[in-house]
């Protein structure tokens, strides 16, 4: 008897296999009337990976080149003024003008959650298969479904 399992958790695999010396996947009945069969599942850890807030493409790097354009101007006209007063006013100009570019990501108002990358906490199936030598190899000659449970 050769044996498979299957389960449909995201991120998740199994195998079966027994204590058969000659093949770990299969059952040999003619020597005794019961067998072992070892059952792993394997899941992924369930982690999420939040959206990098600053990716480098050409939409941002155009907004570091007017950030750099702006400041060196403002820093050349307020070389020129020399006052102190005007000098905080321009700088604060310019922080906020560098946190308006910075900060600008869109007009989505909530971000999107991020995607899992694991196996979801929940209930899923395990399905076992038996396929016979003398059956056509495709369809299982018998099927057990087992509970799993992922925390």
């Amino acid at each position: 008897m050769y044996l498979g399992c299957s389960t449909r958790a995201p991120q998740a695999t199994c195998a079966a296999s027994t204590n058969d010396t000659l093949n770990r996947y299969t059952l040999d009945f003619t020597n005794s009337t019961s067998g072992r069969v070892t059952i792993t599942v394997a899941t992924t850890a369930n982690a999420s990976v939040l959206p990098a807030t600053w990716r480098w493409n050409a939409q941002n790097g155009l907004k570091l080149a007017v950030i750099f354009a702006v400041e060196i101007v403002l820093g050349l006209l307020f070389a020129r003024l020399r006052r102190t007063r005007w000098a905080l006013a321009g700088a604060a100009a310019l922080v906020v003008l560098v946190a308006m570019l910075l900060g600008s990501r869109g007009v989505r108002s909530t971000p999107a959650a991020p995607p899992a990358m694991g196996t979801a906490p929940g209930g899923y199936t395990l399905t076992v298969k038996a396929f016979t030598v003398s059956g056509n190899g495709t369809t299982p000659d018998a099927t057990a479904t087992i509970p799993l449970t992922v925390n």
